[in-house]
């Protein structure tokens, strides 16, 4: 594309969507032990929710530029409902441990912030 001046990061090379695949597989394991009758309330939007962080990153990788940081504050949004949907699952006693994907999610949210200040600083320096 003309008149872009920046790189294009690779989807699959990405650390920070190779992080989100990894949420996601996680989360679903962790969903997947949840009863039965939370299939509708609980287990399947937090799983899609995890999945919802991949496609944000994707989409922010393929935007490219200062516009990417858009998308990196969906998956951000994205990641606080997945914490807030694990942190349900241990409130109605679904489950005892919950530290293991909360760790991982915070893990993924400070690579995230680190992109928008990153583009916010990019973009400052541009005007």
């Amino acid at each position: 594309m003309a008149g872009r001046s920046y790189k294009l990061e690779n989807l699959e090379t990405s650390k920070l969507w190779k992080q989100a695949i990894k949420l996601a597989e996680h989360v679903k394991q962790f969903a997947e032990v949840l009863p039965h009758h939370e299939n509708f309330n609980l287990a399947d939007p937090l799983y899609r929710t995890a999945t919802l962080v991949t496609s944000d990153i994707a989409m922010a990788l393929g935007r490219g530029g200062k516009e990417a940081a858009f998308d990196y504050r969906y998956a951000r949004g994205h990641l606080f409902t997945v914490k807030s949907l694990v942190l349900m699952a241990q409130h109605y006693e679904y489950v005892a441990e919950v530290r293991h994907i909360l760790n991982e999610a915070n893990g993924l949210l400070n690579m995230v912030d680190a992109k928008i200040v990153e583009l916010e600083d990019s973009k400052a320096k541009e005007d």
